[in-house]
């Protein structure tokens, strides 16, 4: 019985499993790598294997970069690699690569209603587009598009996209980023990565930076997390963590309602990646749907647009799965 290695290859982990040939999303065997901790994606997967006692046949790859005739380079690590290399390496029978964002995509195809939770209600049409929006490590978005009974997943790169400030705050901010970098895109200011950019930019408007996160402001992968525990700790409720995420979220409502208007996704918008699940207590709703539908005269395009979060924990190996079933078993 043949093995197949999925694995979720973002910018701070690595989510993987097995699965043999049996139908169904049930792994075999199943573990979390740091992706810092290996220099090349190929460690990583070697990393991955040696988890696992058996011969492994085939992987399906979620990578967090933009894919090009199965080769990737990642955007948020100094890692490139194409499938035929690591076929190659490894003596995998085949091997598949999808753009993280795709692979989600994919995964949001199967998600039952249990796996989400409704940030603004809405009259989505089942049969019509959705918009992933997915802010981790980066900020990554991919569309579903709906054909009769077939979905079709549309990867884009649409987190490096000119930020558009609205508010005087914003204007503030991208103004601030601009005298360091030139160009400043949504993902520098709405994702893991982009949070610093928001921390070392409200300082200059007056609002003190606590020691503790000032400590670990140039540590990414520890900065999200410190703040969300400052913002939502009962007993601190800090104000500068709780301004940061009010600024994050704005962004994002803007974000989506972007997209929304060039894309049209009529069953509506999925947040997911890694930050958000644990950060719904501090979003507010009824304020991100007031972001989201200020779209001039273009409201009423997106007003009724339903807007959902991810809460299954892991729907981008959800879909790795199921692109590896289609591509090395057969299967729709």
């Amino acid at each position: 019985m043949s093995i197949l290695l999925v694995a979720d290859i973002g910018g701070t982990k690595i989510d993987f499993a097995f699965f043999d040939e049996r139908p169904g999303f049930m792994p075999v065997a199943e573990g979390q790598l740091i992706s810092a901790h290996y220099r090349s994606c190929a460690q990583a997967i070697a990393a991955c294997l040696d988890s696992f006692p058996g011969k492994v046949d085939f992987a399906s790859l979620a990578v967090a970069g933009p894919v090009s005739e199965q080769q990737v380079r990642f955007t948020n690590l100094p890692w490139q690699t194409g499938a035929a290399a690591l076929e190659e390496e490894f003596g995998f029978t085949g091997v598949v690569l999808a753009n993280d964002l795709v692979a989600l995509a994919e995964g949001v195809t199967l998600l039952g209603e249990d796996d989400l939770v409704t940030i603004k209600p809405g009259k989505g049409s089942g049969r019509s587009g959705v918009l992933v929006v997915a802010p981790g490590t980066g900020l990554g978005a991919a569309f579903i598009n709906r054909d009769g009974r077939q979905a079709r997943v549309q990867g884009t790169e649409a987190g490096h996209l000119s930020f558009a400030p609205r508010t005087e705050l914003e204007m503030q901010l991208l103004t601030f980023l601009r005298q360091q970098y030139g160009q400043v895109t949504f993902e520098m200011v709405c994702s893991g990565t982009g949070l610093a950019n928001l921390v070392s930019f409200l300082p200059k408007r007056g609002l003190a930076m606590p020691a503790e996160v000032a400590a670990k402001s140039r540590e990414s992968n520890q900065l999200g997390p410190l703040l969300a525990q400052r913002a939502l700790a009962q007993d601190l409720q800090c104000p500068f963590s709780r301004q940061i995420f009010a600024l994050f979220f704005d962004i994002l409502a803007e974000f989506c309602g972007n997209l929304a208007l060039a894309l049209l996704p009529g069953a509506g918008i999925y947040l997911g990646g890694g930050m958000l699940p644990r950060l719904v207590g501090l979003l507010d709703k009824e304020q991100f749907a007031r972001r989201f539908e200020d779209r001039g005269r273009m409201q009423s395009l997106v007003t009724t647009l339903p807007v959902f979060l991810i809460t299954h924990p892991r729907p981008a190996l959800l879909g790795g799965w199921r692109l590896g079933r289609r591509t090395f078993y057969d299967e729709e």
